[in-house]
C-alpha cells in the first residue's frame, strides 16, 4: 500500500508538471489549481513513505522516532480538538505548536502538524496563515528527511520557519520521555 501512494503522488506530480505544456490553461488553473495539487501529491508522497526518521544532524537515522513521538503528538492534536471545540482558538493553535515542536524530526508526523496548521488557518479564515503553512508544508515534506530544522521552532507563520527556539519545559520533558524510549 506504501508504494501505491507512493507512485500516486509521483504520477500525480509529473502529470501536473507536464500537462501545462501541452495545454493552452487560465493564469487562476495554473497558480492556483497547479500548487494544490503539487502540495496534496508531495503530501501523499510523505504520507505514504511514512518514514525516515533522522537525528539533529541530518546525517544519522533514528530509528522509531515517530512510534515513539505519535502517541505524544496525537495528545496535543487531541487537546486542539478539545480547544476547538469548546472555541478556545489561542488554545487549539498552542496545542498545535507543542504538536509541531514535538514531531518535528519526523518526517510523516512535522508534515501532519503543518495540514493541521494549514486546515487551521483555512477555518479561521487567516490568509498569513494559509500561506505560510502551504510554504511549510512543503518544507516538512522536503527538508525533515535531511535534518534541515530550527530546533523548538513551534511553526506558526508568525514565526521565521528558519528560526530555531527555545523548547519549553513541557515540551522538553516530553522530549526527553520520547528520547529514553531508544
Amino acid at each position: 500500500m506504501k508504494s501505491v501512494g507512493v507512485w500516486i503522488g509521483v504520477i500525480s506530480i509529473c502529470i501536473c508538471l507536464v500537462h501545462g505544456f501541452f495545454t493552452g490553461q487560465s493564469v487562476v488553473h495554473s497558480l492556483v489549481l497547479h500548487p494544490i495539487v503539487l502540495l496534496a501529491s508531495l503530501s501523499l508522497i510523505a504520507f505514504s513513505y511514512r518514514e525516515r526518521n533522522v537525528g539533529n544532524s541530518g546525517s544519522k537515522h533514528q530509528k522509531g522516532y515517530c512510534e515513539r513521538a505519535k502517541p505524544f503528538v496525537q495528545t496535543k492534536l487531541n487537546q486542539a480538538n478539545t480547544a476547538r471545540e469548546t472555541g478556545d482558538v489561542k488554545a487549539e493553535f498552542k496545542h498545535l505548536e507543542d504538536a509541531h515542536v514535538i514531531g518535528q524530526r519526523s518526517t510523516y508526523l512535522h508534515t501532519l502538524v503543518h495540514w493541521q496548521m494549514l486546515v487551521f488557518g483555512v477555518r479561521y479564515r487567516i490568509l498569513n496563515e494559509v500561506i505560510g503553512q502551504s510554504v511549510r508544508l512543503l518544507g516538512a515534506i522536503t527538508k525533515t528527511v535531511v535534518g534541515l530544522l530550527p530546533h523548538g521552532n513551534t511553526g506558526g507563520s508568525n514565526i521565521s520557519a528558519f528560526k530555531s527556539m527555545p523548547i519549553s519545559e513541557q515540551n522538553q520533558i516530553v522530549l526527553a520521555k520520547i528520547n529514553a524510549k531508544k
